[in-house]
């Protein structure tokens, strides 16, 4: 029993509206409340009714085989409950009594489509029943073909998928990483397995319908499985082996799907004990070893499905060593030391001497070694040493031999002379060949030059003994040297000195001799006095007669005849012959000056006495006497070889004076005509160069001042002509003797 309460407004229900109140389901009863619920409210029964039962199924529809329906039966009226039927294969999921429920089509539906789908009411009131008709269109049929085996090496999949019935189209995808080709949409494609693939062993590809209208999809898989690969290992990438040692022995290895393989060349040589054994020996042509290279292939065999694998190795024929002991050696006996001249190339670099009783120095593997012979070696003329290359690595030995001959040198041997310097010195060769003939001579003469020539002349450029060296070679390369010591003798300097002296009217010189010689004695001297006679003794002396220039020569000569010439002209000029004449102030002073003129001829010094003891050597003195009386004047004169000659005269002096007072002048005339034109006073520089002089004016101003009277005042003043008329002067002569000043007047006339 179900009771429910409806509120309807005036809105919905208007006042003295008729209403139609329909059952569509279930007999029910129902009464009508009309106004408030407190006050003026009317109620209203309606009795109870059943409804006539009625059914609905659904619309039509069509649907797909691989799909369901949705049903929602509605049974009402006097029944509320139903029953599912129909003429179709499927099967209803909720059972056939719920009106809410699902339809799963059979694949056989689609073949009698369309089908019907009946809903029948159960209950109390009559069975009614309702169709619903269902198009069933068949689904996708998909096929992703049978699950295939591949070779990693050969793992391009073939596929051949196929998409019925309710689609033709399909994509392929794949649970791996690998590339559909052309595209995933093709269902004949090609897949080609990725590297992870490859390594997973299997990879699953899945075709799924696409275009399926109102299908579900649907979808097939298969599983390719990916076997190993065959793997072939030759040995390294390349193997070098020597030419004179061609044989390659090989180590193949075949391993993965397969373990057998076969050997093939790129040249013409054999493999050994055949080209299926993986580890023989393979034997190259001498083409291959001409070649420089072949290659060598080893390819599986037994593959299955995979491709064969190739692995190869190139085999290099490396040049065998070259060894070279050097060019047969002619040694010579003075020098029996031998050097080697070994090499050795290709693959080593090194090689070991043998065959000799001697020494190797540093050691017998040094390619450059010295090979030092014993003395049976020596005198048994010819030795043979071999060298060998060492290190060989996969190459056979080679060696070379060298023959040593030994042989007599050549005996050097010069004479030479021994020369004063300037003169060249002769060498001579007297060297003997021994074995073969002397090709070359080389001299080193030990001053820094050398000469070829098998007898050659040098001069040094100074004295002294040097060491002379020759050395001499033979036509097969024998030396032979020898020093010796050349004296170069010095040559003298000569050279002398002189003295002369007078014996009457002739002239006497004396000769010494200064000559020098360097490392050597001059035992021999020669003069020649230029027509006064000659002498052969070291330190003469010559009487020369008259004047003249006389040409001296000087020959000195060492004790190994090594001479040197000085001529020197000595002048003889005429005997001295004395002269003089004199000057002297006439006035009054408080000395008289004479000045003496020398007039004398072939004359180099001079030397005067004047009578008051004072002397003098000038040629053209001068004499203040400060007596009055008679002097005795004596002039002497010498010529450049001590000849003397004299003369004398006698002079008279009254002009000497003690009153200064009288030499004072008391007036000038400064007008430029030379006389009187200035204040003479010769008596203050003469005696008292310390005086003081000044001159004043009539007003009391000093015009001139001097110490010392070097300048005489020419009246004027600071550069102008004082006037004319009188001044005063003072002059304080600052000498004991004459403590007071001299005062007075002077006056000047003729002013200009």
């Amino acid at each position: 029993f179900k009771s429910a309460l409806i509120y309807f407004s005036l809105a919905d229900v208007p006042l003295n509206s008729y209403n139609l109140v329909h059952n569509s389901g279930d007999v029910f009863g129902m009464a009508v409340f009309s106004g408030r619920t407190g006050n003026g409210s009317s109620y209203a029964f309606v009795s109870e009714f059943n409804s006539y039962p009625f059914v609905d199924a659904g619309p039509d529809d069509t649907i797909c085989a691989n799909t369901s329906l949705a049903l929602n039966g509605i049974v009402g009226g006097g029944s509320v409950t139903g029953s599912w039927g129909g003429t179709g294969y499927g099967s209803f999921s909720s059972g056939s009594t719920a009106l809410i429920n699902t339809y799963v089509p059979s694949p056989l539906d689609s073949l009698v489509s369309p089908i019907e789908l009946i809903l029948s009411s159960t209950g109390p009131c009559p069975v009614q029943r309702d169709t619903l008709v269902l198009w069933v269109e068949p689904a996708p049929i998909v096929s992703a073909s049978a699950d295939q085996t591949v070779c990693a090496n050969n793992a391009t999949v073939l596929l051949n998928g196929s998409v019925t019935g309710g689609a033709s189209t399909g994509v392929w995808t794949t649970l791996g990483s690998g590339t559909f080709s052309p595209d995933s949409l093709t269902l004949n494609a090609t897949y080609i397995p990725s590297a992870a693939d490859t390594m997973a062993g299997t990879v699953t590809l899945v075709l799924t319908s696409t275009n399926y209208g109102s299908c579900n999809p649907e979808s097939d898989s298969m599983v390719v499985t990916i076997t190993n690969i065959p793997y072939t290992d030759a040995g390294p990438p390349s193997v070098s082996v020597c030419e004179n040692n061609p044989d390659v022995a090989l180590n193949g290895n075949v391993s993965g799907i397969t373990t057998t393989g076969k050997w093939t060349s790129s040249g013409t040589g054999i493999f050994s004990p055949d080209n299926l054994t993986l580890n023989a020996t393979y034997q190259p042509s001498p083409a291959d070893v001409s070649a420089g290279t072949v290659t060598l292939y080893l390819e599986s065999t037994g593959n299955g499905q995979c491709n064969p694998a190739i692995d190869s190795i190139t085999v290099v024929f490396t040049a065998a060593p070259v060894v070279n002991a050097g060019s047969n050696i002619i040694q010579c006996t003075n020098e029996p030391t031998i050097q080697l001249s070994g090499a050795v190339s290709g693959p080593t670099t090194t090689g070991q001497w043998s065959g000799g009783a001697g020494i190797f120095s540093p050691n017998d593997s040094t390619l450059n070694a010295i090979y030092t012979p014993t003395a049976a070696e020596i005198a048994g003329s010819v030795l043979f040493l071999t060298l060998t290359s060492t290190n060989n690595g996969g190459c056979s030995a080679e060696n070379s031999t060298v023959q040593i001959q030994f042989v007599s040198p050549p005996f050097a041997n010069f004479n030479f002379t021994e020369e004063c310097l300037g003169n060249s010195t002769a060498f001579t060769n007297f060297s003997l060949p021994g074995f073969g003939s002397i090709v070359s001579w080389e001299y080193d003469f030990g001053d820094g030059n050398s000469d070829t020539l098998s007898s050659p002349s040098h001069t040094y450029g100074a004295p002294g003994t040097y060491t002379v060296t020759l050395i001499t070679t033979t036509n097969v390369g024998c030396s032979d040297t020898v020093v010796k010591p050349v004296n170069v003798w010095a040559l003298p300097v000569a050279d002398f000195v002189y003295t002369s002296s007078c014996v009457g009217s002739n002239l006497v010189i004396d000769f010494t001799d200064t000559s020098t010689v360097a490392g050597d004695v001059i035992n021999y001297w020669y003069y020649d006095f230029g027509g006064m006679g000659s002498v052969t003794a070291e330190n003469p002396s010559q009487l020369f007669t008259g004047s003249g220039n006389f040409t001296i020569t000087h020959i000195v000569s060492t004790v190994h005849g090594c001479l040197d010439t000085i001529v020197t002209v000595i002048t003889i000029p005429p005997r001295p012959n004395a002269g003089f004449y004199y000057n002297t102030d006439n006035g009054l002073n408080v000395g008289a000056t004479f000045d003496f003129v020398d007039t004398s001829s072939n004359s180099t010094s001079w030397y005067w006495e004047f009578g008051d003891a004072n002397t003098s050597t000038i040629q053209n003195p001068s004499n203040t006497y400060f007596a009055n009386g008679t002097y005795v004047v004596t002039q002497y004169v010498y010529d450049a070889f001590g000849c003397v000659d004299s003369i004398s005269t006698t002079i008279t002096i009254n002009t000497v004076t003690t009153e200064i007072v009288t030499l004072i002048p008391n007036a000038i005339s400064p007008n430029g005509d030379g006389k009187n034109d200035v204040w003479k006073l010769p008596f203050i520089q003469l005696l008292y160069p310390q005086a003081v002089v000044e001159i004043f004016n009539r007003w009391g101003q000093r015009v001139f001042y001097s110490e010392g009277y070097a300048d005489p005042w020419d009246g004027t003043y600071e550069g102008t002509a004082v006037p004319q008329g009188t001044y005063y002067y003072v002059i304080d002569l600052k000498n004991e003797s004459q403590p007071d000043p001299f005062k007075g007047t002077i006056l000047i006339l003729n002013q200009r």
